[in-house]
């Protein structure tokens, strides 16, 4: 909701409030079925984990609707929605992402996820609704250095209910293994290398 809450602010003077963003409900889906929430991870570009885009969100839920990012009519030009009127290809692109959202919502709601953490999502939501709109500056996509889709987390490990099969595991994310592992592969290589 970050890009069209901004869009819709800054083209047409509407204010969003009171979006529930799918990223955002995203991680509470995933924290209530056991995950552990996204931490500082040392092989990141902040520290954070990146945001998951709508494909991906779409992909973990096995969703019927398609996100076709391939003939995106924005992909190589972002004024693409400043055109007036729209093109075709743009109205359908548009229609499915609503279409798309909808699904996600769908899915997402099955999830039952408990008011506690739903009141963490609408805090975060809130958040990124004016996250591009409020700023100083305008973010320059791709070349912004300022900016990153980092995924933060909603809820601290410390939160996460006592019987939350994540819980003071101690252990390191499956990210932070996979790192992990292929540095080590790297630095065997390099040992081998040097002998």
């Amino acid at each position: 909701c970050r890009s069209d809450s901004d869009a819709l602010f800054h083209q047409f003077g509407v204010a969003l409030s009171g979006v529930l963003d799918l990223q955002v409900y995203d991680q509470a889906v995933r924290i209530h079925c056991g995950e552990k929430p996204p931490k500082k991870n040392v092989y990141t570009v902040h520290g954070l984990p990146m945001l998951s885009n709508m494909e991906k969100v779409s992909q973990r839920y096995a969703c019927s609707a398609k996100v076709d990012k391939v003939t995106a009519p924005h992909k190589y030009n972002l004024n693409v929605w400043k055109k007036r009127p729209l093109e075709e290809s743009s109205i359908k692109y548009a229609a499915n992402d609503v279409h798309v959202i909808k699904v996600l919502w769908v899915e997402m709601e099955k999830a039952s996820i408990p008011d506690a953490l739903m009141q963490k999502v609408a805090a975060h939501s809130k958040r990124y609704e004016g996250m591009f709109r409020d700023r100083a500056r305008e973010v320059k996509y791709f070349q912004d250095k300022d900016f990153v889709m980092e995924e933060h987390a909603i809820i601290s490990e410390d939160e996460l209910p006592a019987n939350h099969p994540q819980r003071s595991r101690g252990e390191s994310s499956y990210t932070e293994q996979k790192w992990d592992k292929a540095i080590d592969n790297l630095r065997s290589k390099n040992l081998n290398a040097a002998f």
